[in-house]
Parts: structure tokens; C-alpha cells; sequence
């Protein structure tokens, strides 16, 4: 399951990193013409931390937040396994429309479930949340007997049902048990019936829910009914046993009113009518494979679907679904020729048929998850799914894509084999992830998904998320429920892309197929998982002889964080190699800082490298790792130097195989290292091979340095990324001199075109400038020294995109134009100000290419006069409320850049107006951007303080306007900005009740202003430098 995540700030670390997280989310209903879902809109590119606001304002609630608050941690609350399902036989009849309302938005139904008796007990234990029961009615027992291939059910002699109810005392684990009268014998297998109504939920996003949407073409509202059971909310449909290794099959009968369809897991098998229940149908659903409750999917609904050509997949069904209109739009085509082909490509890249005979994707209007991966029936977000030639941006394929191989590769990974427990999610969703990037390469190589997508999208990620003290362990052996989180899905898939470079790509790809295999239609833990690769590896002659697979992963699994990885010069052959854990703080360095020649510090580094003492005891940090080493010298800086027999250092280039170089041992802090002849400097994890951070000393450091102001270009791409990554968070976290990261951009960026190495510098220079925006001094030099980078990157893709250009190079340029508009660079606003004055002559936005359309109107309306503005507002007033409500989020968004202080003022003075602004969610977007916006920024807040009464009232509480102040803590960094936000907190404590509201804001400013008293004047110093450096050598 994909989970576009909000991230709190306080958890992965205040102030250090939080523009560098802000992962761009679509939640409109509606894709139009005027889509965009590049990464920013603007350039004021922050993608704030919205709540998921619906257009009436309300915030939906989120079903995941809720099982990750759960405080369920005894390993008791497992079900006892006496009595397991064999076979589940549903029926349900969801009402969403009837004459009787007290019907409305039930669903009774029936489940009668095949067991198996493995020890002796007169109790059966299975789930029901029976808060969203309206009634359990009855329970039935019946011993089943097999003759051949016949099945026949009688009563049991002397066993009947005395009572059922909640346990006592783990209500919380939705523990039903019911109490027999006698024992059932081990062997015995039983058949349990039970009636029940349950509640379809309007409130929730999981279980059975209620979604809905406008169609336009009869101008009405359309309702449907869905399931989300992923993690444990198929006990709110039905009475279950809803863990995810009591697999079995599951044979469902929907019955649904006239005028609606029903989807499912298999393709329908015949309908007739419901001779019980009139103006209503039975469609019935062949049985399932074995799989999780969690995986059980329907949906109730009026949509209609595109078919993908048969041929792309064995002649099975491959289709894609959703709302009439979009798919009458073309939007459904795109997904399912994709899922055809990727679902192809994954059959034969693993060896695996799929085996069901359809896969229908689903766009539901109203999703919590990114998607859901139901075997057979995957759900979507609209924007997750459905893509428009010639209207949707490259970045909305992209993500389309992506998503769709993601779900895809969760039928082997999740759907065929499952994680046994919730604590070892990382076996679904880390392995979907790793391979959704081949899948994208395979339908879409012009993205360049392996090679771009990775580095950038998870395995920075993952390391930002593991960095903190909170971190949890990829598997917490003690915590029955997993996290769906960064640390599963991107570390998780990032130690995979790891074991892949200790042992091949070939090696793992087997063993995985071997995986596969062994635990097929069952369940997996993460040691047998290396164990299998193991074997395979030993098999082919690649396992790492240092210790088994499943001990080395051992120390990344089931232990939080990462290594730091000190590389120490001792002489021009001798080189210290030590490992210790990263860990960001927050906190300003203290003892053990060493002086360098700029002032700086190096955090509990020794001045003097040569006296570095060899300590090869694990000590009293328990944290220690495994850790492979690859290294490449100075005379050959794209090859991993191997270590023979004979103790010599050796090089390869092997494009498929690169043993380490070196081992650090999970009991060995320091080692040496001795390359074979004299060399000035190494690098150490080139192309981040392995999951640590790497820290130089200053002589290393300096000598990489000169090395990359003569030729950076003999660095790969990763590694000159990785070299300004590491410099900055390891700068962050107060291990060296932000000098250092700073002098490597210098370096690096000054004839840099590869999109991996902008995207990472960018990510950086998005959060310095968020922390100089407000010093106009700082915000000019800064300009100075980034705008002649950038400048030469927008000149080497070129202002103009190509007619018929697509893949990683208009995602690239999309990017440099946000900085274009905020570096306000000649090139950029000269084209952006054409383009709009074009499609203002011909009243048409389409005459701006989709994929930078936010970005040109937001530079032009910098660039342009009231004219621009009155433009986009013209085209604003007039888009549909409903229909239209992405294309609306590109004008508030360029319209919000304005720097006019009158215009500025009239947009917050009308913005409460009725009529002024289409709807609720339409002013939060005006909101923050003025936030975001520095020349409107001060404007805002006043307004914002002088309405606050206003504001709770229009937003029925304190939780959106409440959001909408904690857009200042990107920004604010002075403790006169922290009192500001502490005397309107003041001001509204006792009547509103404010001060818990606002305190993640008034820590997140108090951390900024820790940031900025021990980064900033480095910063502004080494800026005012660059920017007189460059005015000199000015021509």
C-alpha cells in the first residue's frame, strides 16, 4: 500500500530539516486541463502540510493515523490458534439509497466460515469491531465432513453456542469469542455462520465507507460504497480472522441495487435477482485464492471502465475504472495499458504468472492512501490513477506510473507472500517499492526510473527519516503492529538496493524468485527471506564471506538508525575506516569540537588524524553494523577497489558484481586500511552503494574539494550527489562546517547539468533560503552566488520544451523554473511573461505547456503588471466551483506570488467575502501562499491575527486555521518572530483554548531560531563572500 505520508516535523527533528520534506500530494477530486502535479506550483515552492481538506472545508479523517496511535504492543492480543479459517463464504448488501432512513448506509449481511480445529477447545476467537456493528444477530455451528470431493454439514452432536461477546479486557483488540458447549476435536473441520449488520462509514476512510462525487453531466452527487481493510479494519465489515497470516479463501456474494455495479477480487461470475430484497441483484464472485482478510475488496458504484488489449497480458482482463465522465475523458486508458504491461513484465522478471484472471484498478474519489494493493481489485486516489494525454504534466505520469507499479508488485510481494505479522511490513512494502522503480524503467524508460528515481526519491529519504533518536528498527521484534512509514518503504527498500550490490542484481533477482516460490499463497518472516537469498547466493558463488546474509541484515533490521562512516587520513597509505551512529540533533555542538581553518567545527574529530587510536572492541555503543565498505582512490575514482587473497588491493569495474572492499564488523568500531600504492584521496560508498552517511576529515575533505573545482565531472552522478548530501546533513547534524557542503556546490554546480545532483543541492537550498527569506540583505547575496548555477542548468535544458519531449528532461526544467521565478532569472521571466501574454491574447492557458504552466504564470505575474493578475483572476471567477478545482489551484497559487501590496491587501480583505473565493479549501490555498509569499508574509499574519475568531468559525474549529499559522514556522527564525506567535497564543488561550493548537508551531520557530544562531551567520558570511567573488570576476 502506497501512503503518501505527512510528516511530523517534531519526529524526524525540529528545524533541521523541514523545507527538505515537503513531499507534494493531489487530492482534487477532479483532473482538468489545467492540471499540474509538478513538484511545486510556484515559485514560493513549498508544499505545505495541509490537512486534507474537502471543498466544504472539513478535515477528513485519516483511518491510518488511527492504527498508528493504536497502543496494542502485548504479544498476547495475537489470536489464539486452535481454531483456523479454511474458507470464507461473505455476503453483504450495502443500502446507500432507500425509503427507510434508518436503513440508510447499513449493510446487513452474512459470513459463514470454514474451520479447522487444531487443538482442543471449546472456545472460537476471532475479530469484530462491533463499534461499527449495528448488531451481530446469530451464530450457527456445524461440523463439516469431506468424502472425496463432496462436502456435506451437520449439527455437532452436543455443541452449541452458549454465549459470545467481547473479551474482558482486550476490547480494544476487537477480540469476539464464543463459547461452546463442548469441545471441538483437533483434525475436525466446522462450518461457523454468523448474521450481522454493519454500519457504512461516513465519517472514516476505512472499513466499509461511504465516497462521492459530482457528475456533470446530470449535475448531481453520486454515491458509492468501498472497503479499505489494510491494516485491521475487515472486522468493521464483517466478523473475521483479520491477521495477516490466517490466509484463506474468500467467496463473496454482493447484492446491490438497480443501476449500480459490484467489483471484487475475482471477476464476476453471474448475477441474479435478490428474490429477498426487491429492486435489488446478487452478483456472485467466484472463490479467491488463499489471501489476508486485509486484502478483500468491493465496491459498490456507477462507474464505468477502459480494458487494456488483451494480448498485453496472456489474455487476462486488465482494466481501469472510476467515475463515467473522467473515464469518457480518456483518463482510465493510460492505466490500463500500463498495468498491463508492467503486470507482464513482472511475470516474467520473477517467473511468477499472475494468478488471478483480472486486475481491475479503481480511482475512488475519496481515498486516504495513495492506493491500495486488494488482490485483483487495486483502489486509487483519482490523481494516483487516471492520467489525460495533452492535459496531465509529465510529473502526473510519473506518478501514475510509479503508484501503479507499486500496487502491482505487491501482488507477489503482500498478495502472494505475506508478511506473517504487521512488524515485518517492510517484507510488502519495502520490496514494492525497490521494484516499482523497474517497473516504471520498463514502461517508461525515458524517466530513467532506476537510475534517477531511487537515489533521490528513497534512499535520501530514508536516511533523513532514520537519522533521529526516534527512529524505530525496521522490524521492532517486540511491537505486533509494523509502521507504514518512511523507515518501511524507503530504508526498507534501500537496504534491498543494498543487498543487490553486495551480492548482484542477478543473485538477488533469483533468490527472490526462489522466495517466491517456497512461501507461495503463504506467509514470510524477514529471516527466511535472507536465509532463501542466502542459499542462492552461495549457490552462485556471490555471498559475502564475512557471515550468513540474514546475520549481516541482522544489524540493519532489527536496530533503528544508520552509520556514520569517519574516513580518517593517516598517510598516502594508511587510512582510517570507523563506524558509529548517525543522529541529528537539534541541540548545539559542545565538548569535543575541534577548530578548523574557517572557524568551524568538526565534531569529536581528532586534529590530528595519524593519532586516531585502532579500537576494534564493540565497546558500549551498541549500535553497530555489519557494514560493507566499497571504496574508490584518486586514480581510479569510478572503480571499487577489491581486496585479493594475498591482501592486495585490487580494482574492478564489473558492471553486475562489486564485492566490498572492506567489512566493518558488527563488533568492531575502527580498521585500517592500506591501499596498494600512494594515493592523495579516497572515496568512500561511491554511487551510495551501502545505507550510511560518509564524514571525511579535513585533509580528505580539502583534498576532495580541489578535486572537484578542478573536475568534478569524474565523480558519477550519484556520488557528486551524494558528496553535497552528506556535506549538509552531516553539517546539520553538527559533525563538520556548513562551509564544507557549501564549498562542494561551489565546486559541483558551477557546470552541473545532471537532474540527480540539482535535485539534491536544490533540496538544501530550499531550506537556507526559507531561512534567509526574511533578511534582505542575505536574500540578495544569496541570488548572487546560486542565480549563475542555475542560470547555466536552464540554459543547458533550455527554456522551451519541445513538442513531442517527455521523461526525466521536462521534469528537470519544470524544477529549475520554480527557482527561476525565485532567483528571478532573465531567461525564465522573459519566457513565462511571453507565454502568459500569449495565452491572454488567445484567452487560453493551453498555449502554456502543462508541465511548467504554475511556474510560467507565477514568474510572469512577478514579472508582469496588474494586467497579468487580472488575467488570472478573470480565469479564476469564472472556472467551475466543483469541476475545476485543480485548475483553481494553479491560479490561487500564481495569483498568491503577486508582490503588489495592494493587491496583496485585497485579496485578504475579500478573501472571507461571499462569492470572492469558490470554496473553503480555495482560501486555505490563498492562505498559505500569501504565508509563503516574503512580500505578503507580514501582511498575512496581521490579517490573520485580526480574524482569528473569524476564521475558527468559517472552519468549524481551530485544526485548519490552526494549520494555516504553522506556515510561518518554515520561515520565522528570530525570537522576535517567536513572541509574535507567542502573544497571539496568549491572546486567545483562555476563549479558544490555543496554546495545544499552537504549540508544534511556537517549537518548530524555537528550533528554527536555534538553527539560524548556530548556522546562520556561517551562511550569510560564507554568501556575502561568494556574491563579492562573483562581482569581481564579473565581466
Amino acid at each position: 500500500m502506497l501512503k503518501f505520508l505527512s510528516l511530523l516535523l517534531l519526529q524526524i527533528g525540529l528545524g533541521i530539516v523541514q523545507c527538505s520534506w515537503f513531499t507534494a500530494t493531489d487530492n482534487s477530486p477532479v483532473v482538468s486541463w489545467g492540471s499540474s502535479t509538478t513538484t511545486s506550483s510556484s515559485p514560493y515552492f513549498w508544499d505545505l502540510i495541509s490537512p486534507d481538506i474537502e471543498e466544504n472545508g472539513k478535515e477528513k479523517i485519516s483511518a491510518k493515523r488511527r492504527f498508528s496511535l493504536l497502543k496494542i504492543k502485548d504479544s498476547e492480543l495475537f489470536l489464539p490458534r486452535n481454531v483456523v479459517p479454511i474458507s470464507y463464504k461473505l455476503k453483504i448488501r450495502p443500502i446507500l439509497e432507500s425509503d427507510n432512513p434508518e436503513e440508510v448506509l447499513t449493510a446487513p449481511g452474512s459470513v459463514t466460515i470454514i474451520v479447522r480445529c487444531d487443538a482442543v477447545t471449546d472456545t472460537i476467537t476471532l475479530h469484530a469491531n462491533t463499534k461499527q456493528f449495528v448488531n451481530i444477530l446469530r451464530e450457527n455451528l456445524l461440523h463439516v465432513q469431506q468424502t472425496g470431493d463432496n462436502t456435506t454439514t451437520s449439527r455437532v452432536n452436543n455443541v452449541s453456542v452458549l454465549r459470545s461477546s467481547l473479551v474482558l479486557g482486550k476490547e480494544d483488540a476487537d477480540f469476539y469469542q464464543i463459547q461452546l458447549s463442548e469441545n471441538l476435536q483437533p483434525g475436525e473441520q466446522y462450518s461457523l455462520h454468523l448474521d450481522f449488520v454493519t454500519r457504512i462509514s461516513n465519517s472514516t476512510l476505512d472499513g466499509l465507507y461511504l465516497s462521492s462525487y459530482e457528475d456533470p453531466s446530470k449535475n448531481e452527487k453520486k454515491f458509492l460504497a468501498v472497503t479499505q481493510f489494510e491494516a485491521i479494519a475487515a472486522r468493521q465489515m464483517f466478523p473475521c480472522f483479520d491477521e495477516p497470516d490466517l490466509k484463506a479463501t474468500f467467496e463473496i456474494v454482493v447484492s446491490r441495487a438497480k443501476g449500480y455495479t459490484s467489483m471484487s477480487n475475482m471477476p464476476l461470475h453471474y448475477s441474479e435477482p435478490d428474490s429477498e430484497n426487491a429492486g435489488y441483484f446478487l452478483d456472485h464472485f467466484p472463490p479467491t485464492p488463499r489471501m489476508s482478510t486485509y486484502l478483500v475488496a468491493l465496491v459498490v458504484s456507477e462507474f464505468t471502465c477502459t480494458t487494456a488489449p488483451a494480448f498485453l497480458l496472456a489474455n487476462k482482463t486488465v482494466e481501469a475504472c472510476g467515475p463515467a465522465h473522467l473515464v469518457a475523458e480518456g483518463g482510465a486508458s493510460h492505466a490500463a495499458q500500463v498495468s498491463a504491461r508492467i503486470l507482464a513484465f513482472y511475470d516474467k522478471l520473477w517467473g511468477v504468472p499472475y494468478p488471478l484472471p483480472k486486475m481491475t484498478s479503481v480511482a475512488i474519489p475519496d481515498f486516504e492512501a495513495g492506493a491500495m494493493e486488494n488482490y485483483g481489485l487495486n483502489t486509487y486516489r483519482i490523481s494516483a490513477l487516471f492520467y489525460f494525454p495533452d492535459k496531465s504534466t509529465e510529473s502526473r505520469r510519473l506518478s501514475v506510473e510509479s503508484t501503479i507499479a507499486h500496487e502491482l508488485a505487491h501482488q507477489n510481494f503482500g498478495n502472494l507472500v505475506t508478511c506473517k505479522t504487521w512488524n515485518q511490513i517492510f517484507l510488502n512494502e519495502g520490496f514494492a517499492t525497490y521494484v516499482s522503480k523497474l517497473g516504471v524503467e520498463e514502461v517508461s524508460p525515458e524517466f530513467e526510473g532506476e537510475a534517477f528515481g531511487w537515489y533521490t526519491d528513497y534512499f535520501q529519504r530514508a536516511l533523513r527519516a532514520d537519522a533521529f533518536p526516534a527512529s524505530h528498527p525496521l522490524v521492532k521484534v517486540e511491537d505486533y503492529f509494523g509502521q507504514f512509514d518512511a523507515i518501511s518503504y524507503s530504508k526498507g527498500s534501500s537496504l534491498i538496493k543494498m543487498m543487490e550490490n553486495i551480492l548482484s542484481r542477478k543473485t538477488l533477482v533469483n533468490g527472490l524468485r526462489q522466495y517466491l516460490d517456497k512461501f507461495s499463497f503463504g506467509n514470510a518472516e524477514y529471516r527466511g527471506l535472507f536465509n532463501t537469498l542466502d542459499l542462492q547466493a552461495k549457490a552462485e558463488d556471490t555471498h559475502p564471506e564475512l557471515a550468513p546474509l540474514a546475520d549481516i541484515m541482522d544489524s540493519w533490521t532489527v536496530q533503528p538508525g544508520f552509520p556514520l562512516v569517519r574516513v580518517t587520513w593517516v598517510s598516502e597509505q594508511l587510512f582510517h575506516i570507523s563506524q558509529e551512529r548517525f543522529l541529528q540533533q537539534s541541540s548545539t555542538v559542545k565538548d569535543g569540537q575541534v577548530g578548523s581553518k574557517d572557524g568551524a567545527g568538526w565534531r569529536r574529530m581528532s586534529s590530528n588524524p595519524s593519532s586516531t587510536p585502532l579500537n576494534n572492541t564493540r565497546g558500549d555503543d551498541p549500535l553497530l553494523w555489519h557494514c560493507p565498505i566499497f571504496i574508490a582512490t584518486a586514480a581510479h575514482p569510478n572503480r571499487t577497489v577489491l581486496v585479493s587473497e594475498e591482501g592486495h588491493s585490487s580494482e574492478t569495474t564489473s558492471p553486475h558484481h562489486r564485492r566490498p572492499t572492506m567489512w566493518l564488523t558488527n563488533k568492531e568500531s575502527i580498521k585500517a586500511w592500506v591501499p596498494k600504492s600512494k594515493v592523495d584521496w579516497i572515496i568512500v560508498n561511491p554511487d551510495s552503494k551501502a545505507f550510511f552517511r560518509v564524514l571525511y576529515d579535513e585533509r580528505l575533505s580539502d583534498a576532495i574539494e580541489n578535486q572537484l573545482e578542478d573536475n568534478s565531472q569524474i565523480f558519477s552522478p550519484i556520488t557528486r550527489a551524494q558528496l553535497i548530501d552528506d556535506g549538509f546533513e552531516n553539517a546539520w547534524a553538527h559533525y563538520s562546517p556548513i562551509q564544507v557542503a557549501l564549498g562542494r556546490t561551489r565546486a559541483i554546480l558551477r557546470d552541473e547539468t545532471d537532474p540527480r545532483v540539482w535535485a539534491t543541492a536544490l533540496n538544501h537550498f530550499k531550506q537556507i533560503y526559507a531561512m534567509l527569506s526574511e533578511n534582505e540583505d542575505s536574500v540578495r547575496d544569496f541570488k548572487k552566488y546560486l542565480s549563475p548555477r542555475v542560470s547555466q542548468a536552464v540554459d543547458a535544458v533550455g527554456v522551451a520544451q519541445g513538442g513531442e519531449e517527455r521523461g526525466q528532461s521536462v521534469l528537470h526544467r519544470a524544477s529549475l523554473f520554480v527557482w527561476g521565478g525565485v532567483l528571478e532569472l532573465p531567461s525564465v521571466l522573459h519566457h513565462s511573461k511571453n507565454l502568459v501574454k500569449l495565452a491572454a491574447s488567445e484567452s487560453n492557458l493551453n498555449l502554456i505547456p502543462v508541465d511548467i504552466r504554475g511556474e510560467a504564470l507565477c514568474a510572469a505575474v512577478i514579472e508582469g503588471d496588474s494586467s497579468t493578475t487580472n488575467f488570472l483572476w478573470d480565469l479564476y471567477s469564472k472556472s467551475k466551483a466543483k469541476s475545476e478545482s485543480s485548475v483553481r489551484n494553479i491560479l490561487l497559487n500564481a495569483i498568491g506570488c503577486s508582490r503588489n501590496p495592494a493587491m496583496i491587501q485585497r485579496y485578504l480583505d475579500n478573501s472571507s467575502q461571499i462569492g470572492f473565493l469558490h470554496s473553503k479549501s480555495d482560501r486555505v490555498i490563498l492562505l498559505q501562499k500569501l504565508v509563503v509569499n516574503p512580500f505578503s508574509r507580514n501582511a498575512t499574519f496581521s490579517y490573520l491575527r485580526q480574524h482569528f475568531r473569524e476564521l475558527i468559525d468559517y472552519f468549524d474549529g481551530l485544526e485548519v486555521p490552526g494549520k494555516i499559522l504553522r506556515t510561518f514556522s518554515y520561515f520565522w527564525n528570530t525570537e522576535e518572530r517567536l513572541n509574535q506567535m507567542k502573544e497571539l497564543q496568549k491572546e486567545f488561550l483562555e476563549e479558544l483554548k490555543l496554546g495545544e493548537s499552537l504549540e508544534l508551531t511556537l517549537a518548530l520557530i524555537q528550533a528554527n531560531v536555534d538553527w539560524m544562531q548556530h548556522h546562520g551567520s556561517d551562511i550569510k558570511n560564507w554568501m556575502q563572500t561568494q556574491a563579492r567573488d562573483e562581482e569581481q570576476s564579473a565581466p
